[in-house]
């Protein structure tokens, strides 16, 4: 696989091709659909084990009647600081939760 796009540079780190992503239409409306987030941006519930952030790899379940001011981040890469102030700036559980109230997504 060549990994140069200009003659003599070459990329110091591997990155392969991405295929494109396959579209799937939804087969009823989003008011019958549930939303999950699921990311890896040290998200959890303030009364649980945070993240170590020298090399984690499991993850926290976060029930969907959790308050936002419950929630904080944990990760190693950057400074949390201000997430910690606003979470839904990373995890915008605040919203999801008014979309289920408006009726536009569903709920278990």
């Amino acid at each position: 696989m060549k990994l140069t796009t200009v003659e003599g540079m070459q990329s110091e780190i591997f990155v392969p091709i991405t295929l494109k992503p396959i579209f799937t239409e939804l087969k009823k409306p989003l008011s019958e659909c549930k939303v999950a987030f699921i990311t890896a941006g040290g998200i959890h519930r303030k009364d649980q084990t945070p993240f170590n952030t020298s090399g984690d790899f499991s993850y926290r379940v976060i029930p969907f009647d959790t308050p936002s001011d419950m929630l904080m981040v944990t990760h190693g890469d950057f400074d949390n600081s201000d997430i910690n102030k606003d979470v839904n700036a990373m995890f915008p559980i605040d919203r999801l939760h008014e979309l289920v109230e408006e009726g536009f997504i569903g709920y278990f």
